[in-house]
């Protein structure tokens, strides 16, 4: 059975992410921990970063899967796969949220705003929390005007 035919995939409008974005920022993708799935972070309806692994049924569906993402411009693909079965039944929906940090990165790190000395990894390594805080990012919506 070939990988298309075990994953499913949904397309998020993402109207700010560009080619340039693309080549030299980061895409950062978010997503809800229903308290379905294992391994559970330590708040059961925490939000994890993408990709993620992990086992449950929170589709309807029990089995192991990978929940992931590929940036294109003026779109996000969320990908679920079903590691277990192959079988790719399930409807990409529920708490969704991608950052876009743009800029050009010099010597591995971000020159201007908010990420201004921080380098990729630090910024990839952080929870949506610290994400949120750094870039005045409101619960709910964008700080985009």
């Amino acid at each position: 059975m070939g990988l298309q035919n075990r994953v499913t995939r949904a397309n998020v409008p993402a109207p700010s992410l560009t080619q340039a974005v693309l080549n030299n920022g980061i895409l950062l993708v978010y997503g809800l921990n229903s308290g379905t799935i294992t391994p559970t972070p330590a708040n059961a309806s925490a939000v994890v970063s993408l990709p993620y692994d992990f086992s449950g049924s929170p589709f309807g569906i029990a089995g192991t899967f990978s929940w992931g993402f590929v940036g294109a411009v003026n779109r996000v693909i969320i990908t679920v796969a079903n590691l277990s079965t192959g079988i790719s039944t399930v409807t990409v929906s529920g708490f969704l949220r991608y950052v876009i940090v743009p800029g050009l990165v010099s010597g591995g790190r971000f020159t201007t705003g908010p990420a201004a000395g921080y380098n990729v990894n630090q910024i990839k390594a952080m929870s949506y929390k610290e994400v949120a805080a750094l870039f005045n990012i409101p619960a709910q919506g964008t700080n985009q005007k």
